[in-house]
C-alpha cells in the first residue's frame, strides 16, 4: 500500500476536520482515521458485544465509519481480513476504551 502524502492530508482535513489520525501498521502501511463517535461506539457494542452478535461484523462496521483513507478500504479488507480487527483494537484505543486510569482513595 502506498504511503500517504501531505497533500492528502490536507484534503482530508478539509473534508472530516482535524481530528484525524494517521494510525500506521508494523509492515509501514498507512491509514488515516476519525475517532469513534458515541453513536459509532454504541452501534460497535451492539453489534459485538452480546453473546449473539459477530466481532468480526462489529469491527468492519467501526472501521468502515472511521477509516477515511486509503480511499479504497474495502478492497484492503478483502485483501486482509484482519486489518478490521488491528484497526478497531487502535479505533476502540481513540475513544478512550484502553486508557489507564490511576484510582486514590480520597
Amino acid at each position: 500500500m502506498p504511503k500517504i502524502d501531505e497533500a492528502t492530508i490536507v484534503e482530508l482535513k478539509k473534508t472530516f476536520g482535524g481530528r484525524l489520525y494517521l494510525l500506521t501498521d508494523e509492515d509501514g502501511d498507512d491509514y488515516v482515521a476519525k475517532a469513534p463517535t458515541e453513536p459509532e461506539v454504541e452501534r460497535f457494542l451492539q453489534d459485538g458485544g452480546n453473546k449473539d452478535g459477530n466481532k468480526l461484523d462489529a469491527f468492519k462496521g467501526l472501521a468502515a465509519t472511521c477509516i477515511v483513507w486509503p480511499e479504497d478500504f474495502e478492497q484492503v479488507v478483502v485483501d486482509y481480513p484482519f486489518i478490521v480487527v488491528t484497526l478497531g483494537n487502535k479505533l476502540a484505543e481513540l475513544a478512550k476504551l484502553h486508557e489507564k486510569v490511576k484510582a486514590k482513595k480520597l
